[in-house]
């Protein structure tokens, strides 16, 4: 896959998850992309070889907020 195309994705990808954190962690938008952009989940999907990035955006967020509740990130080795 291109890179402009990998970019594509994750700017969607971004857009989409920031908008669940803001309604579901109740923050404006600074609070919430600093918060996504801080995350494993988010360094982890920035990595094209990871393959994350194939997996839809709930299922990143449920990464993010299980991070964000633990502290770890983790991928369930069912979807691996």
């Amino acid at each position: 896959m291109s890179k402009s195309i990998f970019s594509s994705i994750i700017w969607t990808t971004n857009v989409q998850i920031i908008s669940m954190i803001m309604a579901n962690y109740h923050l404006p938008f600074l609070d919430a992309y600093e918060k996504w952009i801080n995350s494993k989940t988010y360094a982890t999907l920035e990595e094209q070889s990871n393959e994350i990035w194939q997996f839809s955006n709930l299922f990143l967020y449920m990464l993010f907020d299980e991070e964000q509740k633990t502290g770890i990130f983790e991928i369930p080795a069912v979807i691996l």
